[in-house]
């Protein structure tokens, strides 16, 4: 049966995961979300793609913070991130890399890991 995690279904229900993931919804976060996407809507196209590009720097920025993003990117283009420009970045390199990848310095691989989980349990908790 498939469980919640922030807004994301997972597939499977097993021990592990009950003990790893605890539902929260977040209403404060849920109406200022809901109140951003109505602005988006009555602002007008400008406005929405300034947003975006906003948004897009925002998330570079943060990803930024970790190493391994850091040597992938770079220096900031002179006329700001795109995202056709921004490499792929699959999971296979987050589980080879995923210490370097994590922003937060108290999740780590080995994070509440138990024999037969592996880091992505951790990295959903990094994104939550």
């Amino acid at each position: 049966m498939p469980v919640m995690e922030g807004f994301m279904i997972v597939g499977r229900e097993d021990a592990s995961m009950k003990a790893d993931a605890e539902f929260h919804f977040d209403w404060a976060q849920w109406w200022a979300c809901a109140a951003d996407a109505n602005a988006a809507r009555l602002d007008g196209v400008e406005a929405l793609q300034a947003r975006q590009r906003r948004r897009l720097q925002d998330l570079v920025d943060s990803a930024l913070l970790a190493p391994h993003h850091r040597a992938r990117l770079g220096t900031r283009p002179p006329d700001g991130w795109r995202l056709d420009a921004l490499p792929v970045f699959r999971k296979r390199d987050l589980m080879a890399h995923f210490d370097a990848c994590v922003t937060d310095p108290g999740v780590r691989s080995a994070t509440g890991m138990r024999s037969g989980t592996a880091p992505e349990a951790a990295a959903s908790r990094a994104c939550s």
